[in-house]
């Protein structure tokens, strides 16, 4: 039987953690890139700045400074206070996992029309999220020469919690879109409509997929690297999901609509 804890197993699981994080902060910088003209359009005034964007705006560059603080952990070659780095970092994930909830429940208020019999329980789900999510920020690090920054999550069961709860919390606001969505008695069917389907549906759908492995792997709790190895995709995966939906609505033109 595949022994998790050896130190063989561990040296193994740090090189495949190493490469993953690579790729998805890779696949995070092209997409913040690629999408920089909808902060130009900000910036040029030709957009307003509500509330709702600003939640938008903070997720965006969380991740953004999460993702730098993982390269700058991965590539390092000089000794850092590993300990400092990585609470920032656990803060930083948890905190994108929960501004990506926080941008999906607004805009399925807004499908709602902000109805305050959606509104309310959506809010609660999110301060409670939160709640359970600065729980697993609690994190040890160590230095060494071989490995550099080491990670041990202190409590990967109040992690997996926070991933359970997202899952559950992605799924309540899939069920609601799809009934305001999909059912012709709740809504007429419009170029909006069909776009909101297509993007919210489309976004729900697979912020709800990629955080299933996530939960599995820590539930399983093999060692601390392979806790460590599902979250990062899982969180990241979901914000650039949550963010293009949030841009394609803002971007939504009527007039360009109607006439296609």
């Amino acid at each position: 039987m595949r022994d998790w804890m050896s130190s063989k197993e561990i040296a193994k699981d740090l090189v495949a953690l190493g490469k993953t994080q690579h790729v998805i902060c890779g696949v995070y910088f092209w997409e913040f890139i690629v999408s920089l003209k909808f902060e130009w359009e900000f910036i040029r005034r030709r957009k307003t700045l509500g509330w709702s964007m600003v939640v938008y705006f903070f997720g965006r560059y969380v991740a953004l400074f999460t993702l730098i603080g993982v390269i700058i952990s991965l590539d390092t070659d000089k000794k850092i206070n590993c300990e400092a780095l990585y609470k920032f970092l656990a803060f930083g994930g948890q905190a994108t996992i929960g501004l990506t909830c926080a941008n999906l429940a607004i805009r399925t208020m807004g499908i709602w029309g902000c109805d305050r019999r959606v509104v309310i329980p959506l809010i609660v789900l999110i301060v409670g999220h939160w709640v359970i999510l600065m729980q697993g920020v609690a994190v040890r690090a160590d230095y060494n020469e071989a490995t550099r920054c080491y990670i041990a999550p202190t409590k990967p069961e109040l992690i997996a919690g926070g991933f359970v709860y997202a899952i559950c919390f992605d799924l309540v606001m899939f069920m609601l879109s799809a009934w305001k969505l999909l059912l012709p008695k709740q809504c007429q069917v419009t170029p909006l409509v069909q776009t909101l389907r297509k993007d919210m549906l489309l976004s729900l759908g697979i912020a709800f997929l990629v955080n299933v492995p996530a939960v599995v792997i820590l539930s399983l709790n093999l060692n601390p690297v392979m806790n460590t190895l599902p979250t990062l995709p899982a969180a990241i995966i979901s914000s650039i999901m949550a963010s293009r939906a949030v841009r394609r609505l803002a971007n939504y033109d009527p007039s360009s609509a109607s006439s296609s």
